[in-house]
């Protein structure tokens, strides 16, 4: 499990291999396949996580944290 519904969103990740199940509740929203954003609407809102999002094979990813993302924001 990367993080669970309701979690504090301190930072998100880019998905760069593998596939995880992004859920709300007992629904799957989404298979994230490599490329995918999980967990940005917290960066961006700083809210609490809306989905529970667990690995669905072994998985590569690459976090970023609030500065990162703030730094990311302004240079683009």
């Amino acid at each position: 499990m990367l993080f669970s519904e309701g979690d504090p969103g301190s930072g998100m990740y880019v998905l760069m291999s593998g596939s995880a199940s992004v859920s709300l509740g007992n629904d799957v929203l989404e298979i994230a396949q490599p490329g995918s954003l999980l967990g940005e609407m917290a960066m961006v809102d700083s809210s609490a996580r809306s989905a529970t999002v667990i690995a669905g094979s072994d998985c590569r990813v690459l976090a970023i944290d609030k500065s990162q993302f703030d730094v990311l924001v302004r240079e683009s």
